[in-house]
């Protein structure tokens, strides 16, 4: 079980840092205890439990027992650990990577008991979820119906997952590889602090919050039945934990999210259709790639752009499109792409350009023309839609942008000054942070205009506004190519030769 980077930016008023470092588990994988009645069970991690006591088996109406694996104190309050439950609900991918999300099959809630001593003896069903976890591997992995269901009071929340096992012959071995092969299991809080943790943690700091309450992670066992852990699945227990007490304090501390994905595509479609294509493609590209760069980094990038324009076009396939393509200097790839693909290598200059039958324009890392492309679809006719992944901070004079905005990284600053030239062009512009191995994962996409069709006064003040911006801008100097590099190069050492 592994662990994703958390997607959170901290706030500057308290030391993340320093919150982090708090962090003192309290592991009872070599001794556990029933987390209810508080009697001990040994747990080996290379041999079966050992036969648990006979006041254990005889709890009435109780065929499965809890057992706790590890706790930690915490800063949150309830209200803020559940919180990140409600976020893990819906996005269990942030702590299950090899799951590309979850398709909710109910939700419902339930009202608290009328008596208020029913409520304080035990925290009630609150409410009860049934999701469906969608592998990213769909051609490999089965999906997993589960079961959660929330117990809740003043003092404690109870958050239990149990898995849906079709047929009760085969047990937790029909699970896939990336659910763990428990009858359930549990994330908790509790309000105060554990004896069990360290008491020093409660202390109050200066600067830092003071400890809440404890988190922790409990087993449902057979009370009769062997149970082992291995060391990966021990590892795997204790960064969800850390996980756990990490997103507790982003909740503390006010973070918020940097990154927002499946703006303009949903996550299902994308998933189901990349998964189809790094199948078919995958490894053949890896085998064949002929650029010096890293085949696999590339390959499996550009079958997540590919994907994703493919899902944003509504799912029409590449073979029922015709385009072209065009580069200042020809790649070796292109050989092994037969005559299919329309491809130019040729300099080209924006100022005038104008491609009338075009319906997207589309820039991938297009260095000086990044700025350029809505300008060319906005000349050339009203339904032509933009997508560009801006990298090089070019704007449209061809140079680099040297100044950041104060408070942002110059490709942050870059990616604003698109947005402009976007919305100089008439177009509203959506955002999307794509699914791929590079921190330029940004893609801007531009498929409305600002004004209608018939609004020839609005149609004409664009017109306008892109040529005052151009104008501003400075003239547009073309990057030379490789091979006139090449030619320059071989003359200025001819020259010298000579001289």
């Amino acid at each position: 079980m592994t662990h994703p980077t958390s997607p959170l930016t901290p706030a500057p008023e308290v030391s993340r840092a320093a919150l982090v470092r708090r962090y003192s588990p309290q592991v009872h994988y070599d001794v556990a205890q029933d987390a209810k009645h508080g009697l001990p069970l040994t747990l080996d991690l290379s041999t079966p439990a050992p036969q648990l006591s006979t006041e254990f088996l005889n709890k009435p109406g109780n065929p499965l027992a809890w057992y706790m694996f590890a706790e930690c104190s915490t800063p949150a309050t309830a209200d803020q650990f559940y919180q990140v439950m409600t976020r893990w609900l819906v996005e269990p991918q942030l702590v299950i990577p090899p799951v590309s999300g979850a398709k909710l099959v109910s939700d419902v809630e339930y009202p608290l008991p009328e008596t208020p001593a029913a409520l304080r003896e035990s925290p009630p069903l609150r409410r009860k979820v049934v999701r469906q976890l969608l592998p990213k591997r769909t051609t490999h992995d089965a999906i997993v119906t589960e079961t959660i269901h929330i117990y809740r009071n003043e003092e404690q929340v109870r958050v239990h997952f149990t898995p849906e096992l079709p047929d009760p012959a085969r047990g937790l071995a029909q699970l896939p590889f990336y659910y763990p092969k428990l009858m359930s299991f549990a994330y908790i809080y509790r309000r105060g602090i554990s004896p069990a943790v360290d008491e020093t943690l409660a202390e109050d700091s200066d600067t830092l919050p003071s400890m809440q309450g404890t988190l922790g992670l409990e087993f449902a066992l057979e009370p009769n039945a062997p149970f082992k852990l291995t060391s990966k699945e021990v590892y795997g227990w204790s960064e969800i934990l850390k996980k756990m007490y990490k997103w507790s304090i982003s909740t503390v501390l006010g973070y918020r999210k940097r990154a927002q994905h499946d703006v303009t595509v949903p996550k299902s479609q994308y998933f189901k259709r990349y998964a189809t294509l790094k199948t078919r493609y995958g490894a053949m590209w890896v085998e064949r790639w002929p650029e010096k760069t890293d085949a696999r980094k590339f390959v499996f990038e550009d079958i997540a752009i590919a994907t994703w324009l493919l899902c944003l076009w509504d799912g029409r396939s590449s073979e029922n499109q015709s385009g072209f393509g065009i580069d200042q200097s020809a790649r070796k790839v292109w050989e092994l792409y037969g005559s299919g693909p329309q491809l130019q290598a040729r300099t080209l200059y924006p100022v005038d350009a104008k491609f009338e039958h075009t319906e997207w324009f589309l820039g991938n890392h297009a260095d000086e023309l990044v700025p350029w492309i809505p300008i060319m679809a906005a000349k050339s006719h009203y339904d032509a839609k933009v997508v560009v992944i801006p990298c090089c901070p070019f704007v449209l004079c061809g140079q680099k942008l040297r100044h950041p905005t104060p408070g942002m990284t110059r490709f942050q600053t870059y990616v604003e000054y698109v947005k402009m030239v976007m919305r100089t062009c008439g177009y509203h512009v959506e955002e999307e942070h794509l699914r791929i191995p590079s921190t330029k994962n940004i893609a801007l996409v531009g498929r409305r205009r600002t004004f209608d069709r018939d609004d020839t006064e609005a149609a004409s003040r664009v017109l306008r506004d892109i040529d005052a911006l151009v104008q501003q801008s400075g003239s547009f100097k073309p990057r030379i190519s490789d091979r006139e590099k090449t030619l320059l190069q071989l003359a200025k050492q001819e020259q010298r030769g000579l001289s």
